[in-house]
Formats: structure tokens, sequence, C-alpha cells
């Protein structure tokens, strides 16, 4: 039966990737919040449907959550509004805002995940 290999890192080193992590976290949480806002903005500015008060607009909202036990980071886009749940569900979805958001915007945020983790790797 083959033996166990073993590796241990030293005080400084151990310390280093510990900081390394708590940067990453906070940075991959940073780039979650701004995409997440521009994911908000983008909605405001694509809602498919005609404001009566402006309250269903300007209660559009996203909130950016990490899991790290889970290794996720979650951006959720909602409406602040009571009715917010018939404008994206009733009338064939033709209302809808979020998922449409999801989907067209989905592969740019991805991309900008990429994009800051291998600058991140790359050392830029």
């Amino acid at each position: 039966m083959p033996g166990k290999a073993s590796l241990s890192f030293d005080g400084d080193l151990q310390q280093n990737l510990d900081k390394f992590q708590v940067k990453f976290k906070a940075a991959a949480l940073a780039i979650a919040d701004q995409q997440g806002q521009e994911l908000e903005q983008y909605m405001k500015a694509n809602r498919p449907w005609t404001d009566r008060t402006g309250n269903a607009k300007a209660r559009l909202h996203h909130t950016t959550q990490a899991d790290w036990g889970a290794e996720k980071i979650y951006i959720i886009l909602a409406h602040g509004v009571f009715y917010g749940v018939y404008l994206e569900f009733s009338m064939e979805k033709r209302f809808a805002i979020i998922y449409p958001t999801i989907n067209t915007q989905g592969p740019r945020i991805v991309n900008a995940f990429n994009n800051a983790m291998q600058r991140l790797y790359n050392g830029g």
C-alpha cells in the first residue's frame, strides 16, 4: 500500500496564501456588485412596460451575496413592488425584464469575471 505524502507550508507562505484568499474574495465580491449595478441599470433602461407612476422602474434592484462555503457569489435581481411578479409572469411574460436581462447580459458577466480572474492570475 503506497504511503501518503504530506506537504506543509512555512508560516510566511501560509500567511501570504491566506491574505491572497481574502483579497481574492473581496475582489470577486466587488466585481459582482459592480456587475449587479450594471444589470440594474440595464433593467431600468430596457424595461418593456410603460411607466405610469415610475415605482416599478425605480424599485428594480440588485443585491450581491457570497456563500464562501459553497464557493459561490450570487447577483440577485428583483422587483421592489408587489406587482413585479405579475410583470414577470403574467400576460405571456411580455413585461418581464429579469429573466431577459439574465439571458442577454449573463454571458457578458461571465466574461467580466473571466477577464478579471485572468488578470489576477497573470499578475496584472
